[in-house]
C-alpha cells in the first residue's frame, strides 16, 4: 500500500505544484513572476500538499483497511467489512502446488506454510481496484476456503468484482 500511494503522491504533488507555476508564469508574466518566484513557489508548495491530503486522504481510508490487510503478515480471516466467502473442493493434494499456481496467476502472493494459507491480489490501478483475498488449504479433505475482499468497499460494483475474482479463483483451483 505504501508503493502506491508514495508514488502517487509525488507524482500529484509536482504535477499540481508545476500546473501551479506554468499558470502564475503566464498569468503575470516573466518579469513579475521572476520577481516573486519564492513567494509563488512556497504558495505552490501549499496548496500541493493541501492538494494531495484533500485527494488521497480519503482513497487512503478506503484502503487502509482493506490493501493493509493484504499486505500485512497476519494470516487470520478478516472480520470486517464487505466480504465473499466459499468453500471449494479441489483436485489439488499439495500446498505446494496451490502455492505454484497462485504465484504464477497473481502479481502479489504472500504465503504462511504453518497455516496453509496464502493472501494474493493483482494490484491496483487507477480504473481498476480490484479485489484481493486469503485461501486457507485443508490437504485431508482437498477443500479450499476463500475470503476475498474488494479493494473499494461497500458498492454494487465491488460485489460484482468479487464474484467475477471468485470466478478466476476457481479457475486456478481446478487448474
Amino acid at each position: 500500500m505504501k508503493r502506491f500511494f508514495s508514488y502517487y503522491a509525488v507524482v500529484a504533488f509536482l504535477i499540481y505544484v508545476l500546473a501551479i507555476l506554468v499558470v502564475k508564469l503566464i498569468i503575470k508574466g516573466y518579469q513579475e513572476f521572476s520577481i516573486s518566484f519564492s513567494g509563488i513557489l512556497i504558495e505552490s508548495a501549499i496548496a500541493g500538499f493541501v492538494f494531495v491530503f484533500l485527494f488521497f486522504g480519503p482513497i487512503w481510508l478506503n484502503l487502509s483497511k482493506t490493501l493493509g490487510y493484504i499486505e500485512s503478515d497476519s494470516f487470520e480471516e478478516p472480520a470486517y467489512g464487505h466480504r465473499l466467502s466459499e468453500q471449494v473442493e479441489t483436485p489439488i493434494r499439495e500446498f505446494s502446488e496451490l502455492k505454484e499456481r497462485f504465484t504464477s496467476s497473481y502479481s502479489y502472493v504472500k504465503v504462511s506454510e504453518d497455516r496453509a494459507a496464502i493472501k494474493f491480489h493483482n494490484g491496483l490501478t487507477w480504473k481498476n481496484w480490484g479485489a484481493g483475498g486469503i485461501i486457507f488449504f485443508n490437504a485431508e479433505n482437498r477443500n479450499v476456503r476463500i475470503v476475498l475482499i474488494p479493494f473499494i468497499g461497500y458498492t454494487m460494483h465491488a460485489t460484482k468484482q468479487l464474484e467475477k475474482e471468485m470466478k478466476r479463483v476457481k479457475e486456478v483451483l481446478m487448474g
